[in-house]
């Protein structure tokens, strides 16, 4: 353990059946995927297809009425199936259904340390990646024309049935690398990353602030980092984002490709095998519990704190790590 740790006392760890053990079972492709508005606060989505176009795998399928550079893309490449709409033509879902031909839309790769503040923010614009990145206060996707005092990432996930982030993201380092290079070029105050203890791969990381955090949940999550480290006063932002978004915004960087693909875990003691699938947000869940749960099964994407409940004809949301299965 690291010597400057930050201790958690107050909290608790719940203890629930069904975590994943360190194994990968495969790589789930669905027909369908969705991509959801409801995913995303604050934002008033714009259509920029409709039923029956072809799209590449980063093509812009809506974008913010409100802010038009957050663009949001679809995962993979195909057609637009179905575009669901719920009261007052409210959009729920904009269904894609894939081709197979993994057809991607190519984008500049530029050098995140050659790069200036408004190439980096103009790549991860206009790929779609730009949801990625999550304003404190209010936990809204951030304005690209603000300038936080600092950005933060927690490098653990402390929920029940938490994916271990040490596992999934043992080889993607070098991507993850790549990410942090260029967003410490977003903030004055730099990047920051909370983690559980210095034996992690991720302490391996340049360019960054480590934190360490002992004690139970909410350890891991990003508020309290920020809370024990660099408090938000009136007036200030800082950002946030997801450690396995930085492996797609690091490929995106060195390839050119938008390439949002992840692993996530299948956790609860109603699950019949628990462990790890490669998937792309907004995949089918059905693919992944196989229609092998009960009519009694909660089927949640996401954590039991702060998941969302779904049925089994739902798809992962794009902000989720894991699928729990729990009476």
């Amino acid at each position: 353990m690291a010597d400057n740790v930050i201790k958690i006392k107050r909290g608790a760890d719940v203890k629930l059946n069904g975590a994943a053990p360190n194994t990968i079972i495969g790589k789930i492709l669905s027909k369908n995927y969705a991509i959801k508005p409801t995913d995303f606060h604050g934002i008033t989505p714009k259509l920029s297809v409709k039923e029956g176009d072809s799209v590449k795998a980063g093509s812009t399928i809506f974008f913010d009425k409100k802010n038009p550079v957050v663009k949001f893309s679809s995962p993979v490449s195909g057609t637009v199936k179905e575009i669901v709409r719920g009261a007052k033509r409210k959009i729920l879902e904009i269904i894609v259904e894939q081709n197979g031909k993994n057809e991607n839309e190519v984008f500049n790769k530029i050098s995140p340390d050659k790069a200036g503040k408004g190439e980096i923010i103009e790549l991860l614009t206009s790929a779609g990646l730009w949801p990625s990145v999550i304003q404190r206060p209010f936990s809204i996707i951030a304005n690209p024309a603000d300038t936080p005092k600092a950005i933060y990432i927690s490098g653990f996930d402390s929920n029940p049935l938490a994916p271990n982030y040490d596992f999934i993201l043992a080889e993607e380092i070098d991507h993850i690398q790549i990410a942090i290079n260029a967003l410490a070029k977003l903030s004055p105050g730099g990047v920051y990353l909370g983690l559980r203890n210095s034996s992690s791969k991720l302490n391996d990381l340049r360019n960054v602030k480590k934190n360490y955090f002992a004690g139970p949940h909410p350890a891991g999550n990003v508020g309290i980092q920020i809370h024990h480290t660099n408090p938000i006063n009136k007036g200030e932002i800082v950002w946030t984002i997801n450690i396995q978004s930085l492996v797609s915004i690091g490929k995106l960087f060195s390839t050119g490709v938008y390439d949002v693909s992840k692993t996530i875990a299948l956790t609860g003691s109603d699950a019949k095998e628990t462990g790890y699938y490669k998937v792309l947000p907004g995949v089918a869940i059905n693919h992944i519990i196989n229609n092998k749960v009960s009519d009694k099964t909660r089927i949640i994407s996401g954590n039991p704190f702060t998941g969302l409940q779904i049925s089994d004809q739902g798809y992962l949301g794009f902000y989720h790590d894991q699928i729990t299965l729990i009476p």
